[in-house]
């Protein structure tokens, strides 16, 4: 349905993880045998990275499996920093054939639209505490990002 109209999926990708192998656990792998799932999927859905307490190099395993592949961050400066060093070097070094995989990133907010504005513009303090950063986070990304000279 979705190729039909020039459009694709996006699914988040830790599912297709294996949470005991990696040693990653059960909220960004899994350890409840989802993982060779990753195998029936389409090579055509875009997988979205999250990892959001440390910089973890999975980016690399979808790109190898032939999936196009996005690092989604969300609230820790020096995590997001380290994702998009991974993904700029992930991109510069990988074989031709895989490079273009890597897609970027994307910034993941766990609120409402008009919280994440009112956080952002630092209107008001986020509902919820531990999102507190995201906002801090986003600008921190964007003072790393306007440092490269990116050339592809």
């Amino acid at each position: 349905h979705l190729a039909e109209k020039n459009k694709r999926l996006w699914i988040w990708g830790d599912r297709l993880i294996d949470g005991k192998t990696t040693g990653m656990g059960m909220w960004e792998a899994s350890e409840n045998d989802t993982f060779p799932a990753i195998d029936m999927i389409p090579k055509d859905v875009v997988i979205n990275d999250w990892h959001y307490e440390r910089p973890d190099p999975t980016a690399a395993y979808f790109a190898l499996n032939g999936f196009q592949v996005i690092t989604s961050l969300w609230r820790k400066p020096e995590v997001t920093k380290k994702q998009l060093e991974m993904m700029i070097s992930l991109r510069k070094n990988a074989p031709e054939k895989i490079r273009n995989r890597y897609q970027g990133i994307l910034q993941t907010v766990w609120t409402s639209a008009e919280n994440a504005i009112d956080e952002f513009y630092e209107r008001k303090k986020s509902d919820h505490p531990e999102n507190d950063n995201w906002g801090v986070t986003f600008k921190e990304l964007f003072k790393e990002i306007e440092k490269l000279e990116i050339t592809d």
